[in-house]
């Protein structure tokens, strides 16, 4: 019965922390596609917004996760992600390229 337990804490420990990787190389994933195509490339202005855009709503739906599809260390990484594009957008709207980009 001891070998049984020990058997079954090994699996559900193994299973937990597949289950973790694979929420977070998903969400990881979506990020690194942007940092990449946004580091090979000079980017542009019309084209990092949108994809600031996406990636802002992505985060938040993944923080929020009403389903509890993620774990809750994946849900406050990604709020915490989020945080930290929020960050960038500020800086981005008081830049004085974005200002005269957008026509402000």
């Amino acid at each position: 019965v001891k070998q049984l337990r020990e058997v079954l804490s090994v699996s559900l420990l193994a299973v937990s922390v597949s289950f973790l990787l694979t929420n977070a190389i998903n969400t990881l994933q979506v990020i690194n596609d942007a940092t990449v195509k946004f580091s090979s490339d000079t980017p542009q202005l019309p084209v990092v917004i949108p994809v600031m855009d996406l990636l802002d709503e992505m985060l938040a739906t993944k923080s929020v996760d009403k389903e509890r599809k993620y774990l809750p260390c994946i849900r406050v990484a990604v709020g915490l992600a989020r945080q930290s594009l929020n960050r960038y957008y500020e800086k981005t709207d008081m830049s004085a390229t974005y200002r005269i980009a957008m026509g402000a």
